[in-house]
């Protein structure tokens, strides 16, 4: 996660007593989750796992630790979904399209596209193949979109993005 780790007004004085005063922001910037999860939890919220888990969702808003992680997002802000659905329409066929966030440091986490049929108490979500249509950087945040590679069979058709810890 890039997560301003000191901003503000700071002063910096040379050995002859000139200053000058600037503003600095530092990044940190996680390759892994184990090393947020250690950085934005205290020991006491990393001892539970129903806070510090990778699948909770400790402020409400929706969003697991993992996907603050992964997207970048802080933990004490209340956040939008922020993994954007759209239809590509390619000779009349309508083909899912996610768009969202990820940060280009990390090293542990995948991702895909499941379907689901009917939505069904079950966990009948299959993966479908798909492509990396266009990746743009801003600075530690990538935006990714991808695309199945065929059409979606039905108009009652489910898609989601599913993201994955690759490493513990």
């Amino acid at each position: 996660m890039a997560t301003p780790f000191a901003s503000g007004r700071q002063v910096a004085t040379d050995s002859v007593g000139n200053a000058v005063e600037d503003t600095v922001i530092v990044t940190v910037s996680y390759s892994d989750y184990n090393t947020w999860q250690n950085a934005v939890f205290n020991p006491t919220e990393l001892a539970d796992p129903l806070i510090s888990g990778t699948d909770v969702d400790a402020n409400g808003d929706g969003l697991t630790n993992l996907e603050l992680y992964l997207h970048g997002l802080n933990r004490s802000d209340f956040h939008q979904e922020p993994v954007q659905f759209s239809d590509t329409i390619i000779a009349e066929d309508r083909y899912p399209t996610f768009t969202f966030p990820i940060l280009n440091t990390i090293s542990d986490i995948t991702f895909t596209i499941e379907r689901s049929i009917d939505l069904s108490l079950t966990d009948d979500w299959s993966p479908v193949a798909f492509s990396e249509i266009s990746r743009s950087s801003n600075g530690p945040i990538d935006t990714v979109t991808i695309r199945t590679n065929a059409p979606a069979s039905s108009p009652s058709d489910f898609f989601r993005v599913r993201f994955i810890q690759t490493s513990p």
